[in-house]
């Protein structure tokens, strides 16, 4: 019997558009705002934060010598202020209330830097959650099996009476080696009320 919802955050909860942090920042040049993404949220450096080898901070060291002078102060901004860009996904938060107001238990794990437990609580609906794992926290990163295992001890939870909801198959196919269900959530809120009702047994 599944007891508890699990969401990603990010493309689940939330997104974000670099572009519009880009031109809220006064980066009009395309090529400019090109060397800009390629060398921060496109660099294989960004995944570090989620797993907790470096912070903003070091990325930022990493990342400026990389870049022409004219854009530090630009890098600086996108590095410092991403998160205040986020864009919420349209009837998530009416999801969780609705099946929290159910009886369910509401659960987030995400591939996210530390800095997620800052502004995780400015998420419509965050509310609802009992806990939360970010994987820079604990240093093991979606689909290690490791990741589902520490989070499902964390909260004591049993796997079978889990369901993972993640816009990525190959996280979803992590959480099933430990025991749990999934559904890969495609951007259609509708779509997934409909999967979890089935799977609840909700008429």
């Amino acid at each position: 019997m599944i007891k508890n919802l699990v969401f990603d955050m990010g493309r689940v909860l939330i997104d974000y558009d670099p572009d519009a942090i880009l031109q809220m920042q006064g980066v009009l040049d395309p090529n400019d705002r090109k060397l800009l993404k390629v060398e921060i949220a496109s660099s294989p450096l960004w995944p570090l934060m989620d797993w907790g080898h470096i912070d903003e901070k070091e990325l930022e060291k990493l990342v400026l010598p990389k870049l022409p002078q004219r854009l530090h102060h630009a890098a600086h901004r996108y590095i410092s202020h991403w998160n205040e860009c986020l864009i919420v996904i349209d009837g998530m938060a009416e999801l969780i209330a609705r099946y929290h107001e159910m009886g369910c238990q509401i659960y987030l794990l995400s591939n996210a830097s530390s800095r997620a437990n800052d502004y995780f609580h400015t998420i419509p609906g965050h509310e609802y959650f009992s806990g939360t794992l970010f994987s820079a926290d604990v240093q093991l990163v979606k689909p290690m099996p490791a990741i589902y295992e520490t989070f499902l001890a964390k909260f004591s939870l049993q796997a079978e009476e889990c369901v993972f909801i993640d816009d990525l198959p190959g996280n979803i196919a992590g959480g099933m080696t430990v025991g749990m269900q999934g559904l890969v959530f495609r951007g259609d809120v509708n779509a997934l009320r409909e999967q979890l009702d089935e799977l609840l047994d909700i008429q």
